[in-house]
């Protein structure tokens, strides 16, 4: 059933005040009297509905379908008729789920900021200020303007934000006492996080359990700041850090097994790694309290540069300029100077050597596998995997894991031995193409190739890891690293 405007503006003349209750039976009696398997746009579903089956107790057709109008109104229209009154049943059974706040026809407006109320009110007289301006240029003029007034000036925006905002407080207040089950449940965002907490993940949990205890009534915003303002993270005595760094270590971490359960083609590659629990800092006051020795600079100039901070800063030059001093004091040194600093860095690389050995043997299983899984080592892993250096007497060379590294090795190498004069880079430019006009027979050759390789390297590495064990009774972390990479990546 049709009508037109002029019945419309009639019947809303008439109209009664619509209870929660009519609006739920509306809906209804709508979703009812809808054909089934209507999938027509909302439109055509309108005007083919019998309005005259929807009517009910003193409302018309026409005020049940200007009600609908005016429900409807905020909602987009891109579906069919049923769908928007399934979405609408749903909006008025709870109004404060999800985003039903914005198709709830009861649900009040937000107030409007204090810079807000100043832009809509200025908005005109700065239009005909800067005609050129567009409408996004002259808000951020109005914003600028706005935070540049005094404060008396400012008062009387301020006060009309704080008249909407009690307006609005006491509209959803009386919202949510017409409608059950709105009251909203404060969540505990860091109840259901999936893995462990960060030490200060932990940290801020237990603050804010203690705070909601002593206040239950208190809001989400006025929690974090007491919490702040309390006692910030960055100022906890390390005694007090390491307290909840080592409960943040000891968290069970079952979501490791579901990754490797769900996706086990990342076993053993930095995919399958999660984000550190530990930041940098934290990572090293924990190395401290555990004892473990301290890494010594890569270079003779870096054992330079570690020396040289305390004579800078005891000096009162700005540490801004630290590296460029170090550089030019660097630079006036001799020769044998620089010699014995380099000298100094090799002994002290040798003796961290031995120290870390003997730390590796007082460490659990457990605190060794959190050694693995560190940014450094995983560094230190994959330059091994790579191949790029042997860092230990005897310890055979990885090959290539794929069939076409294989390939591009042998064609290099008879390309590098035909033309010696060629580039890397010009090599590698011509031997790229060849793998592409490859048949996949051929493709696969090389791959059986590679795999073969790769289970003799498999052997010859176990042979090497066991007779080295057998003479030193504990390994470095890279080896140790390496070799149960490489186990688990390629099986018994």
């Amino acid at each position: 059933m049709d009508f037109t405007e002029e019945e419309e503006m009639e019947t809303s003349d008439k109209e009664q005040a619509w209870g929660r209750e009519d609006l739920i039976t509306l809906l209804h009696g709508i979703k009812e009297n809808i054909p089934k398997g209507d999938m027509s746009i909302y439109t055509k579903g309108e005007r083919t509905l019998e309005w005259d089956k929807v009517a009910f107790g003193p409302y018309s057709p026409q005020m049940c379908h200007q009600k609908w109008k005016e429900l409807s109104k905020k909602m987009r229209k891109v579906r069919s008729l049923a769908e928007l009154v399934t979405e609408a049943e749903v909006a008025f059974e709870n109004p404060f789920q999800g985003q039903n706040w914005k198709i709830h026809p009861d649900f009040p407006k937000r107030p409007t900021p204090s810079n807000s109320i100043f832009s809509k009110e200025n908005f005109k007289k700065f239009e005909k200020q800067f005609p050129e301006m567009t409408p996004p240029e002259l808000f951020k003029l109005m914003n600028e303007k706005y935070s540049e007034l005094p404060e008396h000036k400012k008062a009387k925006y301020i006060a009309k934000f704080q008249k909407e905002k009690e307006m609005y407080e006491k509209r959803m207040r009386k919202l949510r006492k017409e409608y059950s089950g709105g009251k909203k449940v404060q969540r505990d965002c860091l109840k259901n996080i999936k893995g462990p907490l960060t030490p200060h993940g932990l940290w801020y949990r237990h603050e804010r359990r203690e705070f909601l205890l002593a206040n239950p009534g208190a809001r989400r915003d006025c929690i974090r700041q007491s919490i702040v303002q309390k006692m910030r993270w960055s100022k906890l005595p390390d005694e007090e850090k390491l307290k909840w760094i080592n409960r943040s270590l000891e968290q069970p971490t079952p979501y490791e097994e579901e990754d490797m359960e769900e996706h086990p083609e990342n076993k053993g590659s930095r995919k399958a790694k999660h984000k550190p629990l530990l930041r940098k800092s934290e990572r090293l006051l924990k190395d401290l309290a555990d004892g473990k020795p301290d890494k010594p600079p890569s270079k003779g100039y870096n054992l330079f540069c570690k020396e040289q901070k305390a004579n800078i800063q005891g000096e009162g030059l700005p540490n801004t300029q630290y590296l460029v001093i170090c550089s030019q004091r660097w630079k006036k040194m001799t020769k044998s100077q620089k010699e014995a600093y380099q000298r100094r860095c090799d002994e002290l690389k040798k003796e961290y050597e031995v120290n870390m050995n003997q730390f590796l043997c007082t460490v659990t299983d457990k605190e060794r596998i959190l050694l693995e899984n560190r940014k450094s080592m995983q560094t230190s892993t994959l330059a091994a995997q790579k191949g790029t250096k042997n860092k230990f007497q005897g310890e055979p060379k990885k090959p290539p894991e794929r069939g076409h590294a294989v390939f591009y090795s042998e064609k290099m190498a008879e390309l590098r031995a035909k033309s010696s004069h060629l580039s890397f880079r010009t090599c590698m430019t011509m031997v790229s193409p060849l793998w592409k006009k490859l048949a996949q027979k051929e493709k696969e050759h090389y791959q059986r190739i590679a795999q073969e390789r790769a289970r003799e390297y498999q052997v010859e590495l176990r042979s090497w890891f066991n007779v080295k064990s057998s003479h030193s009774g504990c390994f470095p972390l890279g080896t140790l690293i390496l070799i149960q990479c490489t186990t688990s990546d390629q099986g018994p």
